[in-house]
């Protein structure tokens, strides 16, 4: 019963993080920028993310600095 209370609560947990996440990207290329969905971003793209947006991939910050809200993923 009650591993099946804590599973259940992870996978719903899971569920609504991956609800959350955004399914496009903007990609830097060259001099202009291109809105791609998550799954066709390949290692070396330069992903830009602006103040308030959803952060959509794991990464390395190159330029810039800002804050982050992880209070979905903690």
């Amino acid at each position: 019963e009650l591993e099946h209370l804590t599973v259940s609560r992870g996978r719903g947990a899971l569920r609504d993080l991956v609800a959350f996440m955004p399914r496009t990207a903007r990609v830097r290329r060259g001099e202009t920028f291109e809105e791609v969905a998550v799954e066709t971003l390949g290692v070396d793209d330069r992903v830009v993310v602006s103040p308030g947006e959803k952060i959509p991939v794991d990464g390395i910050v190159l330029a810039g600095h800002s804050a982050v809200d992880q209070s979905r993923i903690t």
